[in-house]
């Protein structure tokens, strides 16, 4: 897995939904990690707002064979890794 700061343009479907979980980390193939600042997006963990003040981990994954972008803050893509759910 790598980590890079920009991104290319790409048409990823957004996972999550407010009605759909995210994937384990075990179901998922992830292609490429990306970092940058938050763009409003919501956290595919907590569900909260990724803000401009912070970090937004973008993981660009096939999730049922589906190209997918999941998004994370910092430590909930650190929890996700783990397998851990964030309080």
């Amino acid at each position: 897995m790598s980590r890079k700061t920009a991104r290319p343009t790409k048409n990823l479907k957004p996972c999550s939904s407010k009605h759909e979980a995210v994937p384990a980390p075990s179901d998922v193939h992830s292609l490429q990690v990306w970092g940058g600042p938050g763009q409003g997006a919501p956290c595919d963990l907590c569900r909260n707002e990724i803000g401009p003040g912070e970090v937004d981990y973008e993981v660009e994954a096939i999730v049922d064979g589906q190209p997918r972008a999941l998004h994370f803050h910092i430590r909930c893509f650190e929890l996700w890794k783990t397998g851990t759910d964030a309080a």
